[in-house]
């Protein structure tokens, strides 16, 4: 019994040592600031006790970094707000930009803003003690888009997004257990609000920012101009009839294989206007964050992470930029795309095969999109009867795929858009897909070398960057397939067509669509800290990388206000001009007069270099042309030599000329 007791004592006095030793810091362990820290603490513990419960419960000094990073940040946010007023730019006028901050102000500023976050911290309950987090993420999201707001340098937004998502790293690794506890505990109706909120945000200022910058003449003809007298054409007699498109008559689907136009038809005959085509856009490109919600859930990832996943997808450069080349028949891509992917993870094989076929009646190149989700569906169940049906979709979309281009070649213009685009790929401009693909088997070497040209590197790491690469962490080799239609369509066929490598067109908007959707298939197999964390860090990624490259859009909204009376004279007179008068248009006016039978867009393919003489001047009855434009100064010439009467103008905008040929129809 004493030697019981005994051994106590001895365990007491063995637990004592270790809490002085602990108390006063002198583990080998505890060095610089900790080791500092401990002693600090130790000795104001034998002072006053009470202190160090004081000090704990303001967060130092385990807030200390992120606090200065939230000063810090801010008020260098702010600085950059206040001189970007005054038109000092602190990237590219930062000596002037130095000269001009009050450094002793802003120093002051940040200590009292440092005293204002401790005093939060103090106040709030332990467990949901993260404002220091909200505060430092707000602060960095608040400087890049204070620096970035409206600018075009994509190489100073890719070096702040990589810093912010560093930082925004690092602060996720910090939060303790119940924090990310109660993060995850965020139900999936509270993510989907979230998401569906943000959609509709993102939605709508996409919508009002387009419908401004059509309304401010930055649409043109080509496509914009097309689709506005097609649709018009269509609501009248269901032909997709242009004239603009060609120079003569034309059916659209002679050009493009895009049945898909006749689903959207019921809300332009209802709706009949060009804001239409605008807001179905928006709706069309923002709507595959619903089915790319479904798939990330069924792939257990809950809580925020879901929320974030959703909130990626809507600030996606590649789901971004391409809606400022406005509407398109790609515009269907993004919401058919992935509720075909729904459907297949889902098993739902009905909606598999109508998701199919009306991708495939998106464009004629669209098939290849199901050829490889058929594949990929094929090899990714393996053991599976349902794999089958991977094979059916591949095999229909293929025989479909060529048959439309076969057609197209034949009775269209199928012959010269291949060459457009694979003429880098052929050795006989008239092979079409074959020589494309003799070549492809023949010289892979050459296939490769086109991947990492200087364009298309660029714009490689513009879409994969702000997915973090995702896309490429798998060790299944046949999720590659999904990866297939980028590479062919972006970078391979971007070698030869500058558009298909550029984030502001529409070529982006289908590839990018499977990207993501790898990217969350992978997210999802991932570590449950990877779970967790990967989400947020490719939404930071891709807000940052966005607002960066697509808020210089924004300028549409002070264009539109600062001239919406002339923009009204300038509507009103192109309205004054007869519905039934044939007219050659400006490709930038075009657009605003695109709803009627004959219109042609004016350009130096209509001018006889020779003597400064219009083509074929009998088919116009009016022409509308930029005053100061170098079109106007090469005809007036002409214009004044034949008779031609101006019909309207606006001082220093437009003016319309009555053709000679018009007044004498009028009077006959």
């Amino acid at each position: 019994m004493s030697n019981k007791k005994h051994k106590n004592s001895k365990n007491n006095k063995i637990k004592e040592v270790h809490a002085v030793s602990s108390d006063s810091a002198v583990t080998p362990t505890s060095t610089g600031i900790e080791s500092f820290y401990l002693k600090c603490k130790s000795n104001i513990l034998k002072v006053c006790p009470w202190i160090t419960g004081f000090i704990e419960n303001c967060g130092i000094p385990d807030m200390l970094f992120l606090r200065f990073l939230a000063v810090f940040f801010f008020f260098s946010g702010l600085n950059t707000v206040q001189m970007r007023a005054k038109q000092i730019y602190a990237d590219t006028q930062w000596s002037v930009f130095v000269q001009s901050i009050n450094i002793g102000r802003t120093i002051s500023f940040m200590i009292i803003g440092f005293i204002m976050l401790t005093i939060f911290h103090w106040l709030m309950p332990p467990k949901y003690r993260i404002t220091d987090y909200i505060f430092a993420c707000i602060a960095i999201f608040y400087f890049d888009i204070a620096l970035l707001w409206r600018g075009m340098n994509i190489y100073l937004c890719l070096s702040f997004a990589i810093v912010s998502t560093v930082l925004v790293n690092y602060m996720i690794g910090t939060l303790k257990k119940k924090q990310i506890d109660i993060l995850n505990k965020v139900t999936d109706k509270i993510s989907f609000s979230i998401v569906m909120t943000v959609a509709v945000i993102v939605g709508t200022l996409l919508s009002i920012t387009m419908i401004l910058r059509d309304k401010c003449f930055e649409t043109q003809t080509f496509d914009f101009g097309i689709f506005i007298q097609m649709f018009d054409r269509m609501a009248e007699d269901f032909h997709a009839i242009t004239t603009c498109e060609r120079d003569f008559e034309l059916s659209h689907f002679k050009v493009h294989a895009s049945y898909i136009y006749y689903i959207l038809l019921p809300f332009y005959k209802i709706f009949r206007s060009p804001v239409t085509l605008h807001i179905a856009h928006s709706v069309l490109v923002i709507g595959g964050v619903v089915p790319l919600f479904l798939i990330a859930k069924k792939r257990n990832i809950k809580g925020l992470p879901l929320a974030f996943i959703g909130i990626a997808y809507c600030f996606n450069v590649g789901i971004i930029g391409p809606s400022y080349f406005f509407f398109h028949e790609n515009s269907f891509m993004p919401t058919l795309l992935m509720w075909l992917l729904w459907a297949m993870d889902n098993r739902k094989y009905i909606m598999l095969y109508i998701m199919s076929a009306l991708v495939c009646i998106v464009k004629e190149d669209a098939p290849f999109f199901v050829i490889f989700i058929g594949a990929y569906m094929f090899f990714e169940h393996k053991g599976e009867f349902r794999r089958i049906h991977g094979i059916i979709i591949a095999v229909l979309s293929g025989i479909y795929m060529m048959k439309i281009l076969n057609w197209l070649t034949v009775n269209g213009y199928g012959q010269s858009m291949s060459s457009s685009r694979f003429g880098h790929m052929m050795t006989d401009t008239d092979g079409g897909i074959k020589d494309v693909i003799k070549t492809a088997f023949a010289d892979p070497s050459y296939i490769f070398s086109m991947l990492f040209m200087e364009k298309t590197s660029k714009y490689l790491m513009a879409i994969m960057i702000p997915l973090l690469f995702t896309p490429f962490l798998t060790k299944k080799i046949h999720r590659y397939l999904l990866m297939m239609p980028f590479i062919v369509t972006n970078l391979i066929i971007g070698a030869l067509y500058s558009c298909a490598a550029d984030i502001g067109f529409q070529y982006t908007l289908g590839p990018v669509t499977l990207l993501i959707y790898m990217s969350v298939v992978n997210i999802s197999e991932m570590d449950n800290s990877y779970r967790k964390k990967l989400p947020v860090l490719i939404t930071v990624m891709s807000i940052v990388f966005t607002c960066g490259t697509q808020t210089k859009f924004l300028h549409s909204i002070k264009t539109y206000s600062a001239s919406k009376a002339v923009i009204e004279d300038v509507d009103k007179m192109l309205d004054s001009i007869p519905k039934d008068a044939s007219v050659l248009c400006d490709t930038y006016y075009l657009p605003h007069i695109a709803q009627r039978r004959e219109i042609y867009v004016l350009d130096s393919k209509n001018i006889n270099q020779n003597n400064n003489e219009l083509i074929n001047p009998e088919l116009y009855d009016f022409i509308v042309i930029h005053v100061n434009s170098n079109l106007n100064e090469t005809l007036s010439p002409f214009f004044e030599e034949n008779n031609y009467k101006i019909y309207d103008e606006v001082s220093d905008r437009l003016v319309v000329y009555q053709t000679p040929f018009y007044q004498s129809q009028k009077t006959k």
